[in-house]
């Protein structure tokens, strides 16, 4: 018996060591949507004790869990202030500031000088707080409108009812 749990325990330490490294690593590329992740305002998506996912914003792991309709055990995302991980659910978010987010959608111009309304999964641009003062605080310096976790996910839905129906509609002739 003593045989088989020394190896047991050796194996699960590098599992742990590996998740803890890979979790805290300060560079990488966000698993959905490609981009570099910003180690200020990144989030976790854990979907089973050991299969994590890094994401580059708290939307765009929102937007995954609630398009790929997974089950989850907790979504973790940064404190922009402290950059440690909070529990998503508890966190509160500034949306639409003027702080750069890792967003590149919105109005763009193309070579002929035509503007276009481009999607991003990432809109609206969003960061969290743990603690309401500094999401205040943050909020009077950059502007933008202060929203707890399921006024997020009720704009992420919105928005995205909105896009699918303004793709859908017929076009004047």
């Amino acid at each position: 018996m003593r045989k088989t749990i020394i190896p047991a325990i050796f194996i699960l330490a590098i599992i742990l060591v590996g998740n803890y490294i890979y979790l805290y690593a300060k560079s990488g590329n966000c698993e959905i949507c490609g981009r570099t992740v910003d180690e200020r305002r990144g989030a976790i998506i854990k979907i089973n004790t050991f299969q994590w996912q890094k994401a580059c914003c708290a939307v765009c792991a929102l937007r995954y869990i609630r398009d790929e309709k997974k089950e989850v055990l907790s979504i973790l995302v940064r404190d922009l202030k402290s950059s440690k991980y909070i529990d998503a659910g508890k966190a509160y978010y500034v949306t639409g500031s003027s702080e750069r987010s890792c967003c590149s959608g919105g109005l763009q111009r193309d070579q002929t000088g035509v503007y276009f309304l481009c999607y991003d999964r990432c809109i609206p641009n969003s960061v969290a707080f743990e603690k309401i003062e500094d999401a205040e605080q943050f909020k009077s310096t950059m502007g933008g409108r202060l929203i707890t976790y399921a006024e997020l996910m009720e704009m992420i839905s919105f928005q995205d009812t909105a896009r699918k129906d303004m793709i859908s509609a017929p076009i004047a002739q």
